[in-house]
């Protein structure tokens, strides 16, 4: 089987950020992998929702009111319709990529959560500001 997406770049950072836990937390891989993966998913989320906001609107006035919650609302389909449709596709490869790379699993089921959170809670505060400023 070959190495999943993003694997070098995932486990590189998995094992920078592994040096920062207290040694006797090390052993609970799979436990630490999504704690990093639901912090950095959430973190690069909100990371992009600001540089939408502060940079991109700059250069593009109205950006973030429009085509901003679009491309987010659709950013947050394909990422839950890959691995569906990976797992359709091939049922016994994802079975496998499970079994053989439970850490990394753990790791971007739980980036996926994070992106999620963050989206889902931003389109939620979009929706409600809106809302207040309709006759």
């Amino acid at each position: 089987m070959t190495d999943p997406y993003f694997f070098e770049t995932v486990d590189t950072l998995y094992h920078a950020a592994l040096h920062l836990v207290p040694l006797g937390l090390r052993d609970s891989s799979e436990l630490l992998a999504a704690g990093f993966g639901f912090t950095g998913g959430l973190g690069a989320s909100v990371a992009l929702q600001q540089f939408s906001r502060r940079v991109v609107d700059r250069f593009v006035p109205g950006f973030d009111r429009f085509p901003a919650p679009a491309i987010e609302f659709i950013l947050m389909a394909a990422v839950v319709a890959l691995p569906l449709s990976q797992a359709a596709g091939d049922p016994e490869g994802f079975r496998q990529l499970i079994t053989e790379h439970p850490t990394y699993t753990a790791g971007m089921a739980f980036a996926t959560a994070g992106g999620l959170v963050a989206g889902i809670s931003d389109l939620a505060v979009r929706v409600d500001r809106d809302r207040r400023y309709l006759p």
